[in-house]
């Protein structure tokens, strides 16, 4: 789920540069189905993820702590 939050964040941000650039924006509902149309392993969110992301020293975002436990953990 995080990486779509992301992948939305990320098509958000290409979109206003394009708006402020007066070129064609991306379809983002067409992009994310794109996406959901791969074969995708959905992992849930457990607090053995949430416990070893919460030991690092890491100078990034939270939810970035979380995509690095979940790759580690999986």
């Amino acid at each position: 789920m995080l990486v779509l939050v992301e992948l939305l964040s990320v098509l958000k941000k290409i979109n206003e540069i394009l708006e402020n650039r007066r070129r064609e924006t991306l379809d983002i509902r067409k992009n994310i189905d794109a996406v959901l149309s791969l074969p995708i392993v959905w992992f849930d969110l457990n607090f053995l993820i949430i416990k070893r992301a919460s030991e690092y020293e890491f100078n990034v975002s939270g939810v970035d702590y979380i995509h690095v436990a979940s790759m580690e953990l999986n």
